[in-house]
Order: structure tokens, then sequence, then C-alpha cells
């Protein structure tokens, strides 16, 4: 059940009462798929620069890394055709989307915008059915939470999942706006995914 997979397991509490987080050594990674593909460990950044493309919520301002490592572009259409084509042009090695994300049915929907700006909710299989997979994205980021409430684990990850089978080698669910001090310059700078997103933990994890 998705309610079980995709819970916090970060926070387990082992016998030393240490959260799971807290330890660099342990790395909780969730795997969909077939059970027999390889196993796969992240390896630093080699991308100099690394191409970043975000889509941000509406009203925002993207959180941009301080690193000269990095070439950014943002996503001014919050459409999903709109991401398809930027990410066609600009071939980004890291895709961040940050907005609302909800589950329905046991589905998780990334909440995009139709060409008149009204919500358009699009499930993992339905953008990786637009071409997503096609464009040399290495790594994706599912960032997001409900309007006015807690961020769902469940949903974030269920869109994670579903684009990692779609064909994105790498997809991180975050339960919300990603944080540019502890995650993205760190990752910028050339350290491994795992490393990077264990530096970024303390800004999500409830104290």
């Amino acid at each position: 059940l998705p309610e079980i997979a995709h819970l916090p397991w970060e926070v387990l509490l082992p016998p030393d009462r240490r959260p799971w987080v807290e330890n660099a050594d342990h790395v909780i990674r969730r795997l969909g798929g077939d059970p027999g593909r390889p196993y796969r460990i992240f390896s630093p950044q080699p991308h100099h620069p690394l191409n970043l493309l975000i889509l941000s919520p509406p009203g925002t301002s993207p959180l941009l890394p301080h690193s000269l490592q990095v070439r950014v572009e943002t996503c001014p259409e919050r459409t999903l055709h709109g991401l398809i084509q930027r990410a066609q042009s600009f071939q980004p090695h890291l895709v961040i989307l940050e907005g609302t994300t909800m589950v329905r049915a046991r589905q998780g929907f990334f909440m995009f915008e139709d060409d008149e700006g009204q919500p358009d909710p699009r499930t993992g299989n339905e953008i990786i059915a637009q071409g997503l997979n096609d464009c040399g994205i290495e790594t994706l980021i599912i960032a997001g939470r409900p309007r006015g409430g807690p961020p769902p684990w469940s949903a974030s990850a269920l869109l994670a999942c579903d684009l990692a089978l779609g064909g994105i080698p790498v997809t991180v669910a975050w339960p919300d706006r990603v944080h540019d001090g502890t995650f993205l310059d760190p990752l910028a700078q050339g350290v491994s995914l795992d490393e990077a997103l264990y530096r970024g933990h303390p800004a999500i994890r409830p104290m």
C-alpha cells in the first residue's frame, strides 16, 4: 500500500535513539520496477556546468544555488507542454518540479496549468507519455504539498515512483520547496546526490 511504502522511514528511531536521517551512513532508497535490476550507487555529478531546470509555483521566485557551476533555466509556463519544450531545448541534467501535489485513487498528481491558466493535474505516467524521459534528464525532484496542507509524503513519492518506472534514472520525493543552501549548492559543487540529500535533511526534518 502506498500509505505504508512511502512513510518517512528516515525519521525512524533505531536502538541508539538517533534518527536515521542524522547518520550519513544510513541511506533509505525506495526502488520500484524490476527487483532484479542493478542497484545503483549515485556518483558525484561530473557535469561542469550542471544544467538545472526549475518549474516554480506561481508568484514565487525559484530558490537558486549560489554556485557558478550551475546553469539555471526556469519554466515561465506552468503547462506540461511548456515544460517538455523547455526540457527538449535545454537538455537539463536535473529538473525540479515545485508546486502542488495531491493523491486521488492512490495515484500521485502534480498540478500543472492548462493554456487558460486553469489547474491541470497530471500523473507521473501522463508526464512520461508526453516525452519527458527522452530529454536526457538524469535526476528529477518532485517538491510539493497541497495548498494550505501539510506535505504529503505519499503524493510526491507516488509521482517519483511512476516517473522512475517511466525511464527517469533517479527521482527524489521532497516534501516542500528545495532548500538552496543545504542541498543545491553541495550538489552543484560535485558531491554525490546521497551526500547532498543528507545535508539537506535538517532543513525539512521535524524538530
